[in-house]
């Protein structure tokens, strides 16, 4: 079944998006520390979260049902980059206009609290 989004064009200089199935609700962005910033990835599903989440990861997960965003730092990594994600998440996460005053909530890798580990299911 394909659920990809439907245009409706009428005319030249009106289109309308019809998509039928509600947007996944999370947005990740993975730390590129050489380019010193946040790199969105495109992820559908919490499933397709789990293979970032690795020991020497940093990222952003945005829950925009929630408003609520999350600073996740693998154990292993550097203190560079810790400083740097500290130093640059902020912006990213106001990067979602009016959900920029929701707090960014640091989780260490094995110390994720209930809530965080009942969204990403794990």
């Amino acid at each position: 079944m394909d659920i990809s989004p439907l245009v409706i064009s009428l005319g030249e200089t009106e289109e309308w998006d019809i998509n039928p199935v509600s947007p996944f609700p999370l947005v990740l962005y993975k730390l590129n520390d050489e380019e010193e910033r946040f790199d969105k990835l495109n992820v559908n599903s919490v499933e397709q979260i789990h293979p970032y989440l690795t020991f020497s990861n940093i990222l952003i997960i945005i829950d925009t049902k929630g408003q609520q965003a999350y600073l996740w730092v693998g154990k292993e990594a550097t203190v560079h980059m810790k400083f740097l994600a500290a130093r640059i998440a902020p912006a990213t996460r106001d990067l979602h206009g009016s959900m920029s005053t929701m707090q960014l909530h640091n989780i260490e890798e094995s110390e994720e609290p209930p809530e965080f580990k009942e969204l990403l299911q794990i």
